[in-house]
């Protein structure tokens, strides 16, 4: 029999059951599956099929009752830690190669391919009273290798068999050991996690968004409301924390300060106020700095991704420029100054350069009366233009908008004044207010004058005999002196004026009054606008020859008389002041 055995479970090339390769192709090439009519072929397979069922099955438990528990290890040690997200990651890489490989281990590598010869042998051992027939009989019949020898044989080989099994259950030679074990444990851990998602589902849910890359907090017994996110505020502006905390809210909460990376933590305690909120203060900000609240068991941002506010130095002006350009009128040059703050003529055009310390994004400049101009930024945004004329006096606000913070930052203030166009001065310091003349006086008239930006003209203003209507004598620019050589117009001084009265007024005769005065014009932008002012008034009566002559005689007379009596006066105050001086000398005696 061992000889027959051998000699049907070996090919002559060497192709049997048992020869290596792959496993799928032995079944599907090298190893031809038999008529579906064979009843033990049918039997076999059914066994192969519940022994593959079996692995399918035992293979899910084992993923369950392998995966259930790492799970809750994953959870309990993230709960517990806090993992950072690339922690996470390696875990949960970690515990998928484990189970994969569990998988592979267990499963995978189990399943194999349909052979009879390999369930014959399985029931073979199972059953040893069957002394081959089984194997004989499978070698019979295969198709390939075609077995060799007599077919009486082989018909009393097969009909044994067929005695010898027809009451064998071919299952009983799987094992179900391993499966019932694995049905244990995987209920155990089916159970225990529904008994855990139970009580803390929602942590359990979170856990397994945050292995899967939410950065998620865990739920906790103080919940913050109102947490805030990172800022950028000005250098020297002031920062104000307010959260509120709801649940267990307890008295006191703490604030971890750093201002860099490689600094420790500075925990600063918080106190609750009247209203429920947690708050901090800190004023004048100097420097950036990072920050979470702990309050409860609660925290507002992680340790290692903490909120940050960012302190960005606001831009500042650091150097400026004012060109002031007059009107023409005023015979100005124009001049430049240091700043926007002084006072220059009105309708001046300005133009305002500032330099600032950072780029900014924008300015503008606010005057009176809502008055607005933005700037043209310059120089990679470190400069801003502005060009405009100086109509309103007042406080201007400059405005500037950094680049880096988006923020406006406090305005500097500059008052401008406006240097208002004064009105023209004059006076007529001769002749008095009335003079007696012939018709061929030639009357000398002194005039006192001045402008801020100039004088116009000079004109005589008269009157005949009262008349309704004034006439008028221009006498053109007044010639500019010395000290006012450079500029077009004079602006102020004293001017003799001769006006020969009968060349104008040749008509004139004894009796007539002629009423004189002097007109001043100032220098304007618009001449038609340019202001005038005039002086008093000088009356002159015209007088005949003779009266003339006997006015002058009896003018001298008087003069005589006023000057002897101003000397007998001299006199008498000179004999009283020597005679006081005697009197000195002897009481000193």
């Amino acid at each position: 029999m061992p000889f027959f055995t051998y000699f049907f479970c070996w090919s002559p090339d060497g192709n049997g059951g048992f020869a290596g390769g792959c496993v799928w192709c032995k079944m599907k090439k090298k190893i031809p599956e038999t008529s579906k009519s064979d009843p033990l072929d049918a039997r076999l397979r059914n066994a192969w099929r519940r022994e593959r069922h079996s692995i399918h099955l035992s293979g899910l438990l084992r993923v369950v009752a392998l995966a259930v528990p790492l799970f809750f290890f994953l959870f309990v040690l993230d709960r517990m830690l806090d993992l950072p997200r690339g922690a996470r990651w390696g875990l949960l890489i970690l515990a998928t190669g484990a189970v994969g490989w569990q998988v592979f281990k267990h499963w995978f590598s189990r399943l194999r391919p349909y052979d009879g010869l390999t369930w014959a042998s399985r029931v073979e051992q199972v059953f040893p009273h069957l002394n081959s027939l089984l194997l004989n009989y499978v070698q019979l019949v295969r198709s390939s290798p075609a077995a060799t020898g007599s077919q009486e044989l082989f018909g009393v080989v097969k009909a044994q068999a067929l005695d010898a099994v027809s009451s064998i259950d071919f299952c009983k030679t799987i094992n179900y050991r391993e499966l019932r074990s694995l049905v244990k444990w995987a209920g155990f851990a089916l159970v225990g996690f529904f008994v855990l998602f139970l009580f803390v589902g929602d942590s359990m849910t979170l856990a397994a968004k945050r292995y899967l890359g939410a950065n998620l907090s865990y739920p906790t017994a103080t919940r913050l409301v109102g947490i805030p996110g990172n800022q950028t505020l000005a250098e020297g502006a002031d920062f104000s924390l307010s959260v509120r905390a709801e649940g267990q809210v307890p008295a006191q909460g703490f604030i971890h300060l750093r201002t860099s990376e490689s600094e420790p933590w500075r925990k600063i305690e918080l106190s609750r106020n009247q209203s429920g909120e947690f708050l901090h203060l800190m004023n004048n900000l100097e420097s950036s700095f990072q920050y979470f609240v702990e309050i409860g068991d609660a925290v507002s941002h992680r340790p290692e991704d903490p909120c940050e506010v960012t302190v960005v130095a606001p831009p500042k002006v650091v150097g400026q420029e004012l060109s002031v350009s007059p009107p023409r009128y005023t015979g100005l040059k124009p001049f430049v100054v240091d700043n926007l703050a002084g006072a220059f003529p009105t309708g001046s055009k300005l133009e305002w350069v500032v330099e600032m310390s950072s780029p900014i994004a924008e300015a503008r400049l606010e005057g009176p009366s809502q008055w607005k101009q933005n700037g043209v930024i310059e120089g990679e945004g470190t400069s801003v233009r502005f060009a405009f004329a100086a109509d309103q006096a007042g406080v201007h606000r400059f405005i500037p908008r950094g680049a880096a913070l988006g923020l406006e930052t406090e305005g500097l203030t500059y008052r401008l004044a406006l240097r208002e166009d004064l009105e023209p001065r004059v006076s007529m310091l001769s002749p008095g207010t009335g003079i007696k003349a012939t018709v061929n006086k030639s009357l000398r008239l002194t005039v006192r004058a001045s402008d801020d930006y100039g004088l116009a003209e000079f004109a005589i203003l008269y009157r005949v005999n009262g008349e309704e209507d004034q006439r008028r004598i221009s006498l053109g620019v007044p010639p500019s002196n010395d000290s006012q050589k450079d500029l077009e117009v004079p602006r102020s001084g004293t001017w003799p004026l001769q006006w020969k009265i009968q060349d104008d007024l040749p008509n004139l005769r004894g009796g007539d009054f002629i009423e004189v005065a002097i007109e001043v014009t100032e220098v304007a932008a618009d001449p038609s606008v340019a202001r005038k002012v005039v002086t008093r008034t000088c009356g002159i009566e015209i007088l005949s020859l003779a009266d003339y002559q006997a006015y002058v005689t009896s003018r001298f007379e008087t003069l005589q008389n006023d000057l002897a009596e101003t000397e007998r006066r001299e006199t008498l105050i000179r004999h009283a002041i020597e005679a006081s001086l005697r009197q000195s000398q002897n009481n000193q005696k």
